[in-house]
């Protein structure tokens, strides 16, 4: 317990050390779970299983009531407007919500087979269709955080239910699983790709130059920007695109959509995700789901889509090749993470050994941000969404090395006697500590600090030895 302790010890100590006492001050505020959790569940009597399989299942009934609510915002049941399937995580950030569904998943699947007969087999149906509705919420949410987590621990779910497996047959099953798994993803990815690049064969010579009206088209031939295979700046002819544009919306052309994004770019790329023509013709065939969807910021229809995962993928893809055609990253949450990280390396270098201190992390991206990047919006200007690099920016090497031995050294101290669930949970916090700032909220230190806790603080060998076996 003590060695978890020098986290949050690591944080009071640098705090003398920053000269923005009020943001560190709020940032000691917000891991004070992580000083919290351990001594209080330290100092309590181990749960054993039955308590676990209690504690697990109020967890997944809560967790599905979150479900339910934002699948009720999503049918379009209540009055607030949704635009992308992350805003439907009213609670909390849908990729804290993420994590919190894969650990329910995956401590689901330990209820169903841990031994013993505290659960008769109709209970176990039942956490069957809750692990079902749970993991299908994760790739509703679009959380790429949660996704990548969510297969990740597949794969070691499927290897670790194989090494205990009894049953000959469900042994080969599950290692055939183990293959598959893999070799489908590597193949669902692969298609997306080749779908995504598929471009439009154009000659160019024999482009139309006039409308159905008479007026001229425009051809940006330099231009390599697509949507769905078509090229964005060809078939353009702007006035006709306006006039048509605002007998068809309130929100005038040269206006913004709902997002704050200027609608008739919006507008552009819709027209050509669909194949027609950005004139007043192209304009009368959009539908009225179709003007309400660039009115709210729309700029692909396949995002339309708020159930298939394929649309969230092109999005990805988008933003990494707009970003490689010089494209700014604000806004895109993919591309935005390069340039968060270049940053950290630059405030690294300069605090090498000890840091900036726990209050000053975002005064020192500000100072990039201004000399480097002044073009990235104010609501973009962020910190390195990715933990250990927030921790090295803080503390220097000399805070983010006992940071590291105070997180790991636990895990590692207790590698034999940990739980199927010790090891799953350890995998979500380190899979989203790459990506993410995890610690950084209130919802995402209260996490970690509970349930590292009871996994590697509150460890019972002796009961853990039975599960899943």
């Amino acid at each position: 317990m003590l060695i978890f302790l020098s986290i949050f010890l690591v944080h009071f100590v640098w705090l003398f050390y920053s000269t923005d006492y009020k943001y560190g001050l709020h940032d000691i505020k917000i891991k004070l779970p992580l000083l919290v959790f351990p001594i209080i569940l330290s100092s309590i009597e181990p749960f054993g299983i039955r308590q676990r399989k209690i504690l697990f299942s109020f967890f997944m009934l809560a967790l599905l009531a979150s479900t339910v609510i934002g699948i009720f915002i999503l049918l379009g049941f209540t009055r607030k407007t949704v635009s992308d399937a992350r805003e439907i995580s009213v609670f909390i950030s849908h990729i804290r919500l993420s994590l919190m569904l894969n650990l329910a998943v995956f401590s689901g699947i330990w209820i169903i087979m841990s031994e013993g007969k505290t659960f008769f087999q109709r209970e176990k149906v039942v956490y069957f269709f809750l692990i079902i509705i749970l993991s299908a919420f994760i790739f509703i949410l679009k959380s790429l955080t949660g996704i990548v987590v969510f297969l990740f621990l597949l794969v070691f779910a499927l290897i670790w239910l194989a090494l205990h497996a009894k049953n000959r047959k469900a042994k080969y099953v599950l290692i055939i699983s183990v293959i598959l798994v893999p070799l489908i993803l590597v193949g669902y990815s692969t298609y997306c790709i080749t779908k995504f690049y598929r471009v439009d064969t154009i000659n160019f010579s024999s482009l139309e130059k006039k409308t159905i009206s008479g007026h001229y088209y425009s051809h940006n031939l330099q231009s390599k920007e697509i949507e769905n295979g078509h090229y964005v700046w060809l078939n353009l002819c702007e006035d006709e695109l306006k006039n048509g544009w605002n007998s068809r919306s309130r929100l005038v052309y040269d206006g913004k959509d709902l997002k704050g994004q200027e609608i008739k770019y919006t507008l552009i790329r819709y027209l050509t995700s669909k194949g027609l023509r950005k004139d007043s013709t192209g304009v009368r065939m959009l539908g009225e789901g179709d003007v309400k969807l660039i009115e709210s910021g729309t700029a692909n229809y396949i995002y339309g889509n708020k159930w298939k995962l394929y649309p969230y993928i092109y999005r990805v893809l988008w933003e990494i090749r707009a970003y490689r055609l010089g494209g700014s990253p604000a806004g895109h949450s993919v591309t935005q993470r390069w340039l968060y990280l270049n940053i950290s390396k630059d405030i690294i270098r300069q605090h090498f050994w000890l840091g900036v201190g726990t209050g000053d992390v975002q005064k020192e991206f500000n100072k990039i941000y201004e000399t480097k990047y002044n073009y990235i919006p104010v609501q973009w200007r962020r910190r390195a969404h990715n933990q250990f690099v927030t921790f090295w920016i803080s503390f220097g090497i000399i805070g983010f090395s006992i940071i590291l031995f105070a997180f790991f050294f636990p895990v590692f101290a207790r590698i034999k006697s940990a739980s199927y669930l010790g090891y799953i949970f350890i995998l979500i916090a380190i899979l989203s500590m790459l990506n993410e700032d995890t610690i950084e909220t209130q919802a995402g230190a209260t996490f970690i600090a509970f349930f590292y806790s009871l996994f590697f603080v509150m460890a019972n060998p002796e009961s853990q030895s039975k599960e899943i076996h």
